[in-house]
């Protein structure tokens, strides 16, 4: 822990690869004061032992930001995140629950893409390209003023809860893009709370209104979670009959028709499983992830670019070395509204 005693920065970073977390203190609205901000650079740094920990402007980075703003509010109890940090200006720095100001979809994050694109930019602001991912554990929540909790509701704790589980998965540890988050959600809640569960239908909802359900396609590998939780790896799409099932082909050729949203078509279907097809939790240290060596991207090895510019490499527990520091500096409150609200006035459809 480095706090900055002298009053020089009042923000908060973490350095996962060398395991340091940096504080301000410069007023008193610093990220010291706020235990929103210090839990939500925490979440990086159990994004980044346990998944590919992909940064910068690309799906990755969202993934990164979404996954540490839904366990700050889990961890707190509460969606605002940065409530102290920027008290007395007109907005915080995120509300989950409302998503103002944020990319809450894939559409959105695909329409902004292509604008980023055509201005010859790399690709989406992490920050503002969070709440695809957050937004997912904010539709879970029973909302306020809400007396009774619905089926399928769950409390800030329980999504923290499944976020975590979703993390420890192995689903993002060779790819890490909305397809391996939401293979990585739906798996964590089939092994809490079986496929026939509420719950599991209210993630595969939430995931559903963010554009984050599977659209597979003839041809295409995929793997899948069975009415017990299990899962099954090795299968190719062949189609979808007259009802909507997909119909899937297994190496010897046998078909069977699946449910989509219990498809897994990202890194969902390099997930470790035991002799019983149950899936297993990836321990710290990340040893699932592969070596460039085999064709695969290793974690971090092309270098990304953090919102302070400086760039990084996959740390010594992957055997590699660091490149530079993996420093997740939070931007002001005011410029990441006015950034967020011109692109998303550019890529969100009027009304």
């Amino acid at each position: 822990l480095v706090v900055d005693a002298q009053g020089a920065h009042n923000n908060a970073s973490m350095q996962s690869y060398g395991n340091v977390l940096r504080v301000g203190t410069a007023n008193g609205h610093a990220a010291s004061s706020d235990p929103a901000v210090i839990m939500h650079e925490l979440g990086h740094k159990f994004v980044d032992d346990f998944t590919l920990s992909q940064y910068g402007d690309t799906q990755g980075g969202a993934i990164h930001e979404g996954i540490a703003d839904a366990l700050a509010a889990a961890w707190t109890n509460d969606p605002v995140v940065g409530r102290v940090f920027t008290a007395g200006q007109p907005q915080p720095l995120r509300d989950l629950s409302t998503g103002r100001g944020l990319i809450t979809t894939r559409q959105e994050w695909d329409r902004a893409a292509a604008v980023q694109a055509q201005n010859g930019a790399a690709g989406v602001e992490a920050h503002d390209a969070s709440g695809v991912v957050s937004s997912v554990g904010a539709r879970l929540v029973a909302q306020p003023g809400q007396m009774l909790r619905g089926p399928g509701d769950l409390s800030w704790s329980e999504v923290g809860d499944l976020y975590a589980d979703a993390v420890r998965t192995g689903g993002m540890t060779r790819q890490m893009d909305f397809d391996s988050f939401s293979d990585s959600m739906r798996v964590a809640a089939a092994r809490a709370y079986g496929t026939d569960s509420p719950q599991f239908a209210r993630v595969n909802q939430a995931l559903g209104q963010g554009g984050l359900l599977p659209q597979v396609q003839p041809g295409q590998g995929v793997s899948r979670i069975t009415s017990a939780g299990r899962l099954e790896h090795g299968f190719t799409v062949e189609g979808y009959d007259p009802q909507g099932f997909v119909i899937v082909r297994d190496a010897s050729g046998a078909r069977s028709l699946q449910y989509p949203n219990q498809l897994l078509t990202g890194g969902g279907r390099w997930i470790p499983v035991d002799s019983a097809g149950a899936p297993q939790r990836v321990p710290q240290g990340n040893p699932y992830v592969v070596s460039r060596a085999t064709g695969d991207s290793a974690a971090g090895a092309t270098n990304s670019t953090s919102t302070t510019g400086s760039s990084y490499t996959v740390g010594p527990q992957y055997g590699a070395t660091v490149a530079g520091a993996m420093d997740r500096e939070e931007r002001g409150n005011e410029q990441q509204a006015t950034d967020a609200a011109a692109l998303l006035e550019r890529v969100q459809p009027a009304g």
